[in-house]
Parts: C-alpha cells; structure tokens; sequence
C-alpha cells in the first residue's frame, strides 16, 4: 500500500512539473501578438514585424539589478534576472526572450552623472572612458521604462533609465560634482539655437569643434552679441578667445517621451577675446586702405594707409612722415600696427598706431565716427582722433 501511495505522488510531481514544464517551452507565433496583450509579465505597447525584422515594446515600469557596462555607444547593464520572458516563433525561427542577459541604454548620462571623477579617464573617441579596472564590476538597481526588443539589433533589449535607485553598494546615490575646467583658445563659428536651448559652436586652434550649452554665463554674454543665430557670417568670425569650460550634468526636457533627463554638457566659466586674429596682414591693410584718420584742430594731423605703407602728416602737410608696417595685431575692438619711419631711417624709435572701435567726437563740432585713433613715439601720445569708412 505504502509502495502504491509512493507511486501516485511521484505520478503526480510528474504531471506537474510535466505541465509546468509545457508552459514554459511553450511558442508563441509572432502573428499572434497584439498591443495591449502580455507576453510573460510585461504589457506589449507595440508590435511590429517587417520583414526580418521584430520589433517589440512594452509600457510598463520595473526594477532592474546588474553590473554596469559602461560605454557612450552604448551603456549597458549585465542584469541578474531576464527582463523579458517568453518564446516567439517569428518567420520559422524561434526566439527565447529570456536568453537576453544585457540591457542597454538610451540615455547614459542617467548613470554617467554617478561615477566619480577618480574613475574616469582620457579617451581617443570620446572626451572620457571608465576605467578598465571598474567597470563590470559596479552594481547598480535601475528603474527602467520603454522597453524594447529589436531582433536584428546589436543590443536586442534596450530601455530608459527613470530613476538610478542604488549605486555602487549606495542606496539613492548623488550625482559627482562637476569636472575639472579646461582650457582652449578658440574662435566662434556660429550662435546655434535649437529645441533643447542655445548653444555656441567653437573651433580651437586644432580643428577641434567644442559645442558649449548656454547656461546664461554673463561673460559669454558680454563678449558675444548682436549676431544672428545659426549663421557662420558674423563679426567674430576672425577673434580667438580664450575659453574655460568645464562638464556639468543638467536637467534637459524630452519632448518625444515627456520625461526630463540629465545630460553630460559642457559650458563656458570664463571667456576672453585673446587678442589673436585669424586674418592676415594683407587683409588688415586693405581694410584699413578704405578708411582716413586725423583732426583737424591743434594739432591738426592725418594718417593715411596704402598697399605697402603709411603716410603720417602733421600741421597742414608741413610734415609727413612715411611709415612701414612692421607689425600688426588685430583684436575684436583694438588695432594695434607698429610703423617703422622709413623717410628718416636712422631714426631710433617706432611709431605706435592704436586703433579702437569706439564712439569717437572731435571738440570743434564735427561729426560722431565709429574708430578713435591715437599715435605714440618715444613713449609718448602726439597725436588723437577719430576715423571712418570712406564711401
């Protein structure tokens, strides 16, 4: 009796680990599956089969643990329980979704904004990698939404990180404070409004194009404006600057899902005109050969600008001194041209033109100009006055 009663349990253990074992190699037809309907424990939001390709979305919310991989293209986590379950059959091949051990990310700065300074390090693709020695081996528990499985992708299973719930051994971690500022000299290529703000597009001396968010920095304000956005043709375009930046993480509204995430962005903490231009010697002198400078009061005086030289008179031609150029620096407001006295060589010093943009009167009445001018030698101020465009 006892060996009869043995038997029925071990009859029946077998039918229910035999139906138990049904329901899990159960195959579901690709065909079959409909939005709104669940496949395991998640909620399909949208299916859709083209070609080769099946693509699956799921609506809901869930918690997820792992060790991080981290990458900018793209960050993953290696996670310790499937995300999804179930078997599809989809054009005669069958797909077991719970054989899919990572999850990458559609926005890794949601982890990037955790991981200290000390683990980071120069990388030849991207401004920074993780160090070697750290990833893979960081914990982390997720809160993850969009879902995704895409059958022909690299990283079949991707999603959303909605909330980093521990980090590294941390419950409700803090993001690191911001990087170290960095230096450049640069010059501006254009003022770039977009949906996710303003932006300022440089290019350092390298060819290395640096785009800075606009975080309301006064100096950067200061420096930059009266230009048209998102036009290369701007009165700046000839200026270096002398730039400090550094990475921030800010919060930025995504208007495709309705979330508002964090993102690794760089913005300027210091920016001065460096005095450097971009245009050549020539260029300057044939701008300056369409302009006249002087007064004409005590003591009256002109400075006139040719191919080759410059022409200083003084008190009604009764003194002209020919000048050559021996050097020139152009800035965003000031013009400074060191001229070599070419009618009488064996004089010791220089002569120094000074040129700014500025409002410029002259005492007897005369019209308002757009350039001051004043002249130095032997240390020495022998002459002010204004200047224009001549028509």
């Amino acid at each position: 009796m006892k060996n009869l009663h043995f038997l029925v349990i071990i009859g029946l253990t077998s039918i229910i680990f035999g139906c138990k074992n049904s329901e899990n190699d159960k195959v579901i037809n690709a065909g079959d599956l409909k939005t709104g309907g669940k496949l395991g424990d998640l909620t399909l939001s949208g299916v859709n089969k083209e070609a080769d390709v099946l693509t699956l979305e799921f609506s809901d919310e869930i918690e997820v643990e792992g060790l991080m991989i981290f990458d900018q293209s793209p960050t993953m986590i290696s996670i310790d329980k499937s995300v999804l379950k179930g078997k599809v059959d989809f054009n005669g091949k069958t797909i077991d979704l719970s054989g899919y051990e990572t999850v990458s990310f559609t926005n890794y700065e949601e982890l990037a904004k955790y991981i200290p300074l000390e683990w980071r390090e120069e990388s030849m693709t991207d401004d920074w990698q993780l160090k070697t020695e750290k990833n893979k081996k960081v914990k982390v528990k997720l809160k993850i939404n969009n879902i995704t499985f895409n059958s022909e992708c690299p990283f079949p299973v991707s999603a959303n990180i909605t909330e980093v719930l521990a980090f590294d051994g941390k419950t409700s971690p803090k993001a690191v404070s911001a990087s170290k500022s960095k230096k450049i000299k640069a010059k501006l290529d254009m003022i770039v409004l977009a949906s996710d703000g303003g932006w300022s597009q440089f290019t350092d001396e390298y060819g290395q194009t640096y785009m800075f968010f606009d975080d309301g920095n006064e100096q950067l304000h200061e420096n930059i404006k009266d230009i048209n956005p998102n036009s290369t043709d701007h009165k700046y375009k000839n200026i270096w600057f002398d730039i400090e930046y550094k990475t921030v993480s800010l919060p930025f509204y995504d208007g495709g899902t309705g979330n508002t995430e964090n993102r690794d962005v760089e913005v300027i903490t210091s920016i001065s005109v460096s005095g450097k231009s971009d245009k050549s010697k020539s260029a300057i002198i044939a701008d300056l050969t369409k302009m006249e400078f002087g007064a004409p009061e005590d003591p009256e005086w002109s400075l006139k600008f040719f191919d080759d030289y410059m022409l200083f008179s003084r008190d009604y031609e009764a003194s002209v001194v020919k000048l050559s150029y021996k050097s020139i620096e152009e800035g965003e407001t000031e013009t400074r041209i060191t001229g070599g006295n070419l009618s009488d060589p064996n004089k010791g010093s220089d002569f120094i033109v000074i040129m700014k943009k500025e409002h410029c009167e002259l005492s007897m009445g005369y019209e308002n100009f757009p350039y001051s001018m004043s002249i130095k030698s032997e240390g020495k101020t022998i002459c002010t006055g204004c200047g224009k465009y001549v028509k």
